[in-house]
């Protein structure tokens, strides 16, 4: 028989109570896991919404980041980026 003991939080899973406290413990951290989700989800999607799309430019191939923001085409790897579309439909 396995058990768990915390001796941070004085738990003890060989008794019935420290195997209570472990379940109500595990399940406060399964419900904030799913709320940071939920809100990062909701962030994101408000973002779209706005019009606000994060982009990571360091590894956006074809495209910088504007002054203000948005994309802007940059020639040099546009011509790359034509070339691999162009390969893809043949």
């Amino acid at each position: 028989m396995y058990y768990i003991h915390s001796e941070k939080k004085n738990i003890w899973t060989l008794d019935s109570k420290g195997e209570l406290l472990l379940t109500i413990m595990s399940s406060l951290a399964q419900e904030e896991s799913r709320s940071i989700s939920e809100n990062c989800t909701w962030g994101q999607r408000k973002r779209f919404a706005d019009g606000k799309v994060t982009v990571p430019f360091k590894r956006f191939l074809g495209y910088d980041c504007g002054l203000d923001g948005t994309l802007v085409v940059t020639p040099e790897q546009a011509v790359t980026i034509k070339r691999i579309y162009s390969m893809f439909l043949q």
